[in-house]
């Protein structure tokens, strides 16, 4: 059995370099193309079931740059050492300052370098297939309530309510579970986590109209709903 010697490995990627060179036009057009396309549908979803504070349109295109970048990167270097490693060198001196806030938006990075890379080696109908997989898996998960994550409610009251306002908060909310409760003989203050009712507008009513509660707040985990 003859050995493989590097100096076979090189011509071999020299080789390469002449197959990259002969990759027909449509087939670079079609690889772009349905990359394009899976990274649009990426978008979309990103678009659609984000849940954050600040919604950053730059980020959505930077997933469909991403995908469309990376299938062209794997169509250069594929099957090639030399510039696979060159590749490898220019990247390791990259340096990423942009920190991602949610651990989500970290899984449509990925989604879109997978596109990249899927389509770079023609593998079309993976990468249809596996996008719109995705794409209602996540958009599924993401409208699916019992996903969501409950409300924080913030109250300050007058201690002589204190039986009304638990009374209240079962009736106008699906659940509620108090945190903690702190104040004085004069003032109370109530921290519990709740899932509203009909986007809360009756809960928000009451709390806004009794002449016993001083302030209120009910903030969701990334966002404010309301508050006094």
């Amino acid at each position: 059995m003859d050995s493989v010697t590097f100096k076979d490995i090189l011509n071999a990627s020299l080789l390469s370099v002449e197959r990259v060179s002969s990759i027909a036009s449509i087939d670079i057009f079609i690889s772009i193309f349905v990359s394009l396309l899976c990274s649009s549908l990426a978008f979309f979803v990103y678009k659609n079931t984000f849940q954050g504070v600040l919604y950053q349109k730059t980020y959505g295109i930077s997933i469909v740059l991403i995908s469309l970048i990376t299938t062209v990167i794997i169509m250069t270097i594929s099957g090639n050492l030399i510039l696979s490693l060159g590749m490898v060198g220019a990247l390791s001196i990259v340096r990423f300052r942009t920190a991602i806030k949610d651990p989500l938006d970290i899984v449509f990075m990925f989604w879109a370098i997978s596109i990249g890379i899927v389509n770079g080696v023609m593998g079309y109908k993976i990468s249809i297939l596996s996008s719109i997989t995705f794409a209602l898996i996540v958009y599924l998960m993401a409208k699916i309530k019992s996903f969501t994550a409950p409300n924080v409610l913030v109250v300050n009251y007058h201690p002589k309510i204190e039986k009304e306002l638990n009374n209240k908060l079962t009736t106008l909310t699906k659940s509620f579970n108090v945190k903690s409760r702190s104040g004085n003989k004069n003032n109370l203050e109530l921290v519990a986590d709740i899932r509203t009712r009909d986007q809360g507008e009756k809960l928000i009513d009451y709390l806004s109209n009794h002449s016993n509660i001083s302030s209120y707040s009910i903030i969701n985990y990334s966002n404010d709903i309301s508050g006094v």
